[in-house]
């Protein structure tokens, strides 16, 4: 069994927003992300920080 890590858990301060939920084409980056590690591998952790 193969498990995929996203790490998407900085505080994006020097790009200004959170690059995690950027949209491509509609589509945020960590769901886009998810899709393609989710083709190779078993299970998808997203490791991320506290919202607060």
């Amino acid at each position: 069994m193969r498990t995929g890590i996203i790490l998407c858990g900085g505080r994006s301060r020097r790009f200004g927003k959170d690059k995690a939920l950027l949209t491509i084409d509609g589509v945020p980056m960590v769901r886009r992300m998810a899709g393609r590690i989710s083709q190779v591998v078993d299970d998808v952790i997203i490791a991320a920080r506290d919202s607060a």
